[in-house]
């Protein structure tokens, strides 16, 4: 289960960066809102445990925060800046480790993309559904086009097991201010990320 952790992270941070928005212009906002995840995994026989929930704050200026809360206890924190960066917060360490470049203005359409396989209703919204992989393990991201192509939905599924991120609530409108702040450390470009992710 943590390998497909790793995979669906890793997956989650790239599809964010490449598929958040198109087009966006230098004084467009994006629509903000708040949305919750559970993530489940399930075994081959389809029975499945909550892996961790995730609470997402999106703001119209581009900037967003998440916090994941795992049954373990363990609290794994990431924002975003635009113009800054992606960023995972380790507060046992008290640094926070670089993950990537982050500006939605340079993002592209995720309608062109070539591993679109289809459009499906989460949540009452329309998305689009890109997958990468083959028939026996592949992932799966569900993108919102209004709600700035953002990723809302998960599936990373292999031989042994499946995952899926998905959405409890989406709450559309500008969060408070608060909820944005975070502990700021030094910051590492240089370490393994694993060492952290799979800490739960």
């Amino acid at each position: 289960m943590k390998r497909s952790f790793v995979i669906s992270l890793v997956f989650i941070v790239v599809a964010v960066v490449c598929c958040v928005t198109f087009g966006l212009g230098k004084n467009q906002r994006l629509v903000p809102y708040t949305i919750v995840l559970k993530a489940t995994d399930f075994d081959q026989r389809g029975i499945g445990q909550e892996a961790f929930s995730e609470i997402k704050y999106v703001s119209s200026r581009g900037n967003w925060r998440s916090v994941k809360s795992f049954r373990s206890g363990f609290t794994l924190e990431q924002y975003a800046r635009v113009g800054r960066g992606i960023f995972t917060i380790d507060n046992n360490q008290k640094k926070m480790y670089f993950e990537s470049p982050y500006d939605p203005r340079n993002l592209s359409q995720p309608s062109t993309n070539r591993n679109y396989v289809r459009s499906e209703i989460v949540a009452g919204i329309l998305t689009n559904v890109l997958r990468t992989g083959n028939a026996n393990t592949y992932t799966e991201v569900f993108l919102a086009p209004d709600l700035n192509d953002d990723v809302i939905k998960t599936v990373t599924k292999s031989p042994a097991s499946t995952r899926v991120i998905e959405p409890v609530s989406i709450v559309r409108g500008e969060p408070i201010r608060g909820v944005f702040q975070h502990n700021e450390y030094e910051i590492d470009t240089t370490r393994d990320k694993r060492n952290l992710i799979v800490r739960h």
